[in-house]
């Protein structure tokens, strides 16, 4: 064990040595940090909006609602029972929950009287724009189902047939008016609609056929508290590949002037050097993460959400890490093979991973195809401990990869140099 300690220290005064990997070790990683954080703000929305339904009605009028919002490109809906739904809208990962109470079916059936068909819409309150949006949208897709039922009435008029049977009950001058209004629209038939954009519009708009009642949750924020707390965890990212690189092509530089070689013929096994390496390797990646947590803490006063999570997210980042730099020292023979595979496999995984464009203003698609990257599973845990407040389940997923990762990495990597150099 004392000499695996002693080959770490010795790897770890080479690096400290050199300063080109020092500076893209530490310096650099801090510069991007600062850079994107000063240029994004902390601020990225997603491209559509994420609102929650939740169907207490189970009618084929609320269907035909939640069918309508389905359709419209600017929202994204989910079905979800009440309880989950509020929970993620107090959390701000929703914008809101539509609730739709039991009644509402046989309430849209009753057009132009009587009291309309009613939905609840709690609301994060700090999204007041897309809040708008959102009850205009409800109102388009309830005008529109009823433009199609009065454009239809020879062939559906259940519900002129349920509204007669409701006019009746009424006092005598208001049963009139409808009873008068209802022979016209048997009369007259299907309603030809207009040509003109405008007019069917201005017709849709002049009845209310839906009732919004907004509520707003008192929501747990969890958004970046300010525009480092997205982009230190990118530069920690940076932190990580650059130190990874620089003990890759430090390993490979030992291999090709023999100095690996001279070391094979001492007293220790193949294992213990690599051991060696790994330990010199993991302190570095430990001790990068926690200078520009440090740092992000002293100079821009960022608090992480959980320490214990964040130390966690940390120890299994270094430990991954520490086996993708096993497995891309075993790439080639020479430094710059080295150093020209670990950049061709890293650079990928950073740009679809966030390293290079923040995971909170990221695309829908580029979203999707982050969470294939390793360097997505790191970023999203270490922003889950700084600012997004994961719960102990979320960590599971990414963390188990990093896990996977890391030890198969390093016995492929082993494998690779161990053949290598018998």
């Amino acid at each position: 064990m004392n000499a695996i300690t002693a080959l770490a220290f010795k790897d770890l005064r080479l690096l400290a040595r050199n300063r080109a990997t020092l500076f893209f070790t530490f310096i650099w990683p801090i510069l991007m940090a600062v850079g994107f954080g000063f240029m994004f703000g902390g601020d990225g929305e997603r491209a559509k909006l994420r609102v929650l339904v939740n169907d207490q009605d189970r009618s084929a009028g609320s269907q035909r609602l939640v069918d309508g919002l389905i359709a419209l490109d600017s929202i994204s809906v989910e079905a979800i029972e009440r309880a989950l739904g509020e929970q993620e809208v107090r959390r701000g990962r929703a914008v809101a929950l539509i609730n739709v109470p039991k009644g509402f079916g046989v309430a849209s059936e009753r057009l132009f009287y009587g009291t309309p068909a009613r939905v609840q819409v709690l609301i994060d309150p700090s999204r007041k724009p897309e809040i708008g949006m959102l009850e205009g949208l409800l109102l388009q897709v309830a005008s529109q189902d009823m433009g199609r039922r009065l454009n239809d009435i020879s062939a559906d008029s259940a519900w002129l047939q349920s509204a007669r049977r409701d006019a009746a009950l009424l006092a005598g001058e208001q049963r009139n008016r409808l009873d008068s209004l209802f022979d016209a629209l048997e009369q007259v038939g299907p309603i030809t609609r207009s040509t003109s954009g405008d007019a069917e519009g201005s017709q849709s708009t002049a009845w209310q056929p839906l009732q919004v009642e907004t509520e707003a949750l008192q929501v747990q924020r969890r958004g970046p508290r300010n525009p480092f707390a997205v982009t230190f965890p990118q530069g920690m990212l940076w932190g990580l590949v650059g130190c990874l690189m620089g003990f890759a092509s430090g390993f490979a530089q030992e291999r090709e002037k023999g100095t690996w070689l001279r070391l094979r013929t001492g007293p220790l096994t193949a294992t213990q050097l690599m051991l060696g390496k790994a330990l010199a390797a993991l302190i570095a990646l430990l001790g990068v993460q926690v200078l520009l947590l440090l740092f992000a803490r002293l100079v821009f006063g960022l608090i992480p959400d959980s320490l214990p999570a964040l130390a966690l997210v940390v120890a299994v980042s270094a430990f991954a890490f520490t086996g993708l730099m096993l497995l891309i020292s075993s790439a080639g023979r020479t430094t710059q093979g080295v150093s020209a595979a670990g950049w061709a496999g890293m650079m990928p995984l950073m740009m679809i991973g966030g390293g290079m464009i923040p995971l909170i203003a990221m695309p829908g698609w580029m979203a999707g195809v982050s969470a294939f990257s390793p360097v997505n599973w790191s970023l999203r845990s270490l922003e889950g401990a700084i600012w997004r407040g994961y719960d102990g389940s979320d960590y599971l997923w990414p963390l188990s990869g990093l896990m996977l990762l890391g030890l198969l990495s390093f016995a492929l990597g082993a494998r690779r140099l161990a053949r290598a150099t018998d």
